[in-house]
């Protein structure tokens, strides 16, 4: 069995840094976060059902994108509101 509440009672920089090299592990995330930048969109959000499963998977010892099916992506544009 994994280990997967080691983070659980580490402080907030450490918890961040921990998120941050997960995420940054993950081509598929990344490649998101990057065309993310290039679209220019307004207000952008990935929002957290990707990264949550995959911080899950990682910590629990399982592929990081399991039952991750898709990556939704949000944007406000408040030029476009009819």
């Amino acid at each position: 069995m994994s280990d997967h509440l080691r983070y659980a009672d580490a402080d907030a920089k450490t918890q961040y840094a921990m998120l941050e090299q997960i995420v940054r592990q993950q081509p598929a995330l990344m490649d998101v976060l990057h065309e993310l930048l290039v679209l220019a969109l307004p207000d952008p959000l990935l929002p957290s059902g990707a990264i949550y499963n995959t911080v899950c998977n990682v910590l629990t010892g399982r592929p990081a994108l399991s039952w991750v099916n898709d990556i939704d992506v949000f944007y406000f544009d408040d030029s476009d509101i009819g």
